[in-house]
C-alpha cells in the first residue's frame, strides 16, 4: 500500500479517527522526584550570585538572606526604566536562534531542532496554571510537558540548599535564580530523554518571577532554550485566598496559609508582573493573558487555543521546509519529514511529481496562500492551502492546486504521513 493515498475519503477518514492521549508526564511531581533517583540535588554544588554561599558554606551574615528575605517595589519609572533595560538585554537572548518567518500569511517562529521549547507560564498562587498545566500534559499526549518550579524547589529535600528554599516559600519570597535553573534544567533534560515526542513544548511554571530570574534566564539558558511566549493567568486576590484555603486543607503545603497567601500575592503584584510588562516589548514574544475567573472548562478553552498557536510554529516550519526539499529535489531533507517507503526516490518520484522540478524548470518558485492549520491534541495537525507553481523567467503560471497535508509529532518530530492535491479553478 502506498503511503501515499491522495483521495478526500482517505483523508476523512484518517481527520475523523480517535486520537488517544496518555499524558505520561501528567503528574507534576514525577519530575522532581525524577530529579532526586538521578541524584541531582545531593550531588551538584551550586555557587549562587549575590550572597556569600558557595560550595555548600555560608557564613553568618550571608546578604545572600537579606536580598531573598526582603520585598521589593519600585516606582513606575523605576520599572519602566528596567522594563526597556531588560527586554532590550534579552530581546535576542531569551530567542536565540528562533527567526520570525512566513508561510503565506500566517508567521510563525523557526526554531533550531537542538533547542527545547518553552512556554513560560504565570499567575498569582492558585489563579490555576498547575491545573490547566495538567490538563494540558493529559490532552496533548507528550507533546507538551509541564516543569513547575514550585513542584522542584518544593521536592529538594536532598538539596544542600534545602533550608534555604524551605525559609523563602514559607515567607513568600523568591529563590535564587540560580538554584531554580539548576534544578529546572535537569528536570527538562531527563524528562525529553523520556518523551516519545521529539521537540515536545516544555511549560515551565512559576517562571520568571522577578528581574533577577529573568536575567538568569537569558545568562543560562539561551544555549539550550528558546522561549515562544507566556501564558499569564489573572485572578483577583480575594478567589485565590479562598482557593489556596480549600487546597491547604489537603495539599500538606508549607505556604498553603493565610499569612503566606498575602506574602506571595504581594510579591506576584511587585516582582512578576514588571517582568510580564517586559516580556510583553520583546517582539519574538507571544505573552496571551487568561482570565482564571470561571469553570475550568472555561478557562481551558483558551489555553487551549492559545497552546495550539505555539505548537503550530513548528508545523508550519516543518510544512516550508518539506516544500523547499521538493523543489530542490533533496532526498536527504524530504526522507527526515515524510513517513518513507525502502525505496525513497520511487516515493518520491511517484507522489511528488506534480510539484517536483524537472532539470529545464530551476527557476520555478511556490505562492502559497489561503493557509489554514488545526492542531489536533498536539500530537496530529492538518495544514490546508493554496499552492501555485510559478516560472520565474516569465512569471507564468505552470500549475495551481489545494494541497493538505497531515502530519503527526513523532520521535523525531513533526513527520508528514498524508497528503491531498485538487486543481485550483480559476474564475
Amino acid at each position: 500500500m502506498k503511503f501515499y493515498l491522495a483521495t478526500s475519503t482517505i483523508l476523512c477518514s484518517l481527520l475523523g479517527s480517535c486520537w488517544k492521549t496518555v499524558g505520561a508526564f501528567s503528574g507534576r511531581r514525577s519530575f522532581a522526584m525524577l530529579s532526586k533517583q538521578h541524584g541531582f540535588y545531593g550531588k551538584n554544588k551550586l555557587k549562587v550570585r549575590g550572597g556569600g554561599w558557595e560550595n555548600d558554606s555560608c557564613n553568618g551574615d550571608s546578604r545572600l538572606y537579606q536580598s531573598v528575605s526582603s520585598s521589593s517595589s519600585t516606582t513606575a519609572t523605576e520599572e519602566e526604566e528596567m522594563s526597556l533595560r531588560v527586554a532590550g538585554e534579552s530581546k535576542e537572548a531569551i530567542g536565540v536562534g528562533t527567526e520570525k518567518k512566513v508561510f503565506g500569511s500566517k508567521e510563525y517562529a523557526s526554531v533550531p531542532l537542538s533547542l527545547y521549547r518553552v512556554v513560560f507560564v504565570l499567575g498569582g498562587p492558585g489563579s490555576g496554571k498547575g491545573t490547566q498545566s495538567a490538563k494540558l500534559v493529559e490532552s496533548y499526549d507528550n507533546s507538551v510537558l509541564h516543569l513547575s518550579v514550585g513542584d522542584l524547589l518544593r521536592n529538594a529535600e536532598g538539596s544542600p540548599h534545602a533550608e534555604l528554599i524551605e525559609s523563602c516559600l514559607v515567607s513568600g519570597n523568591i529563590v535564587p535564580v540560580e538554584i531554580s535553573l539548576s534544578l529546572l534544567q535537569q528536570a527538562m533534560e531527563d524528562a525529553s530523554q523520556l518523551s516519545k515526542c521529539g521537540q515536545p513544548t516544555f511549560l515551565v511554571d512559576g517562571f520568571p518571577r522577578n528581574f533577577d530570574n529573568l536575567e538568569g534566564w537569558t545568562t543560562q539558558m539561551t544555549k539550550s532554550c528558546s522561549v515562544l511566549g507566556a501564558l499569564v493567568y489573572e485572578c483577583p486576590e480575594d478567589e485565590l485566598e479562598k482557593r489556596i484555603l480549600a487546597r491547604g486543607k489537603t495539599s500538606g503545603r508549607s505556604d498553603d496559609n493565610k499569612e503566606s497567601i498575602k506574602k506571595r500575592f504581594v510579591t506576584f503584584q511587585q516582582q512578576t508582573m514588571p517582568v510580564v510588562r517586559t516580556l510583553q516589548q520583546i517582539p519574538s514574544l507571544n505573552v496571551e493573558y487568561i482570565s482564571g475567573v470561571g469553570t475550568i472548562e472555561q478557562v481551558w478553552e483558551k489555553t487551549q487555543q492559545t497552546m495550539n498557536q505555539f505548537i503550530s510554529n513548528d508545523v508550519l516550519a516543518a510544512n516550508q521546509k518539506l516544500i523547499n526539499a521538493i523543489q530542490t529535489k533533496n532526498i536527504d531533507i524530504y526522507s527526515q519529514l515524510v513517513l518513507t517507503t525502502t525505496d525513497v526516490q520511487k516515493q518520491f518520484d511517484e507522489n511528488e511529481s506534480l510539484a517536483s522540478l524537472d532539470n529545464n524548470d530551476a527557476n520555478i518558485s511556490s505562492s502559497i496562500s489561503n493557509v489554514e492549520i488545526d492542531i489536533q491534541n498536539g500530537t496530529k495537525a492538518v495544514v490546508s492551502y493554496d499552492r501555485i507553481l510559478i516560472d520565474d523567467d516569465n512569471k507564468n503560471t505552470k500549475s495551481q492546486f489545494r494541497e493538505t497535508r497531515v502530519w503527526s509529532h513523532e520521535k523525531n518530530g513533526w513527520m508528514c504521513i498524508h497528503f491531498v492535491r485538487k486543481p485550483l479553478i480559476v474564475k
